[in-house]
């Protein structure tokens, strides 16, 4: 029962990337932008398409040795590319020039490269992803970018909040700094477990059993969050609206 919920949070979180993703680099195409390109291209390459390909390794009835390898191998090439491409949207929309943040672009870039050749090149057929020192790298690297970009919008977040309590800010852009912040926290959570189940290994399978419903929250909570700060229905952009005017 935990697995199903698991899943369904897993499911939750890759229709949401496809959907946001594709809306972005639909609007990528028009305005020529980079946040919204490399923001598109973040959640279809790893949030949808790598997320997706490594749940069907696990969904999937008898899959063979051979295509669960190469579909792990997919899935690992396409996550990659996302979690560079979102290294890239807070580099340059939050902190472009910064000397520190250059050199902490380059540390999780190299982690990034290195940790995925490592684990291309160490994954054999037949044998299950295992501990090793590529696996930690890419985790450590991946971690610390969702880390980076939470930290960054809710500091922004902040900022704009303060605009706003003078009458220089629009609630909406604050609000979307919030749901983006609360996302990458969601994302950021996910990983932390990834790096806690790597380091337990794979025969504490109570462990793993126990993070199911942590994994399905957390996947529920990054789909609702990008929702409303990329495609906000109606009723929510006129209660943030409202609430502007009553605080004015």
């Amino acid at each position: 029962m935990l697995a199903l919920v698991g899943l369904l949070g897993l499911g939750a979180f890759v229709v949401t990337s496809l959907v946001i993703g594709l809306r972005l680099v639909r609007l990528a195409a028009t305005t020529r932008q980079l946040p919204e390109a490399s923001m598109g291209i973040s959640l279809l390459a790893s949030s949808c398409i790598g997320t997706g390909a490594l749940v069907l390794t696990q969904v999937i009835p008898d899959i063979s040795v051979s295509a669960s390898y190469w579909l792990i191998q997919f899935a690992n090439a396409f996550s990659h590319i996302g979690y560079i491409a979102l290294l890239v949207f807070v580099w340059r929309v939050f902190r472009p020039g910064e000397a520190w943040a250059n050199a902490l672009f380059a540390l999780c870039l190299a982690g990034l490269l290195v940790g995925y050749v490592g684990e291309a090149v160490h994954l054999e057929v037949g044998a299950p992803a295992g501990r090793n020192a590529w696996l930690f790298l890419t985790l450590g690297a991946r971690t610390l970018a969702y880390a980076w970009g939470s930290v960054e919008s809710f500091r922004y977040y902040g900022l704009l909040r303060r605009r706003i309590a003078l009458g220089l800010g629009e609630p909406q852009i604050a609000n979307r700094f919030l749901m983006w912040g609360i996302a990458t926290s969601a994302g950021l959570t996910i990983w932390f477990i990834g790096i806690a189940l790597t380091a337990l290994g794979p025969s504490n399978l109570a462990a793993l059993e126990s993070t199911f419903l942590l994994v399905a929250i957390c996947g529920f909570v990054f789909a609702i969050a990008l929702w409303l700060a990329f495609m906000p229905p109606r009723w929510y952009r006129a209660r943030l609206a409202g609430d502007s005017g009553a605080n004015s």
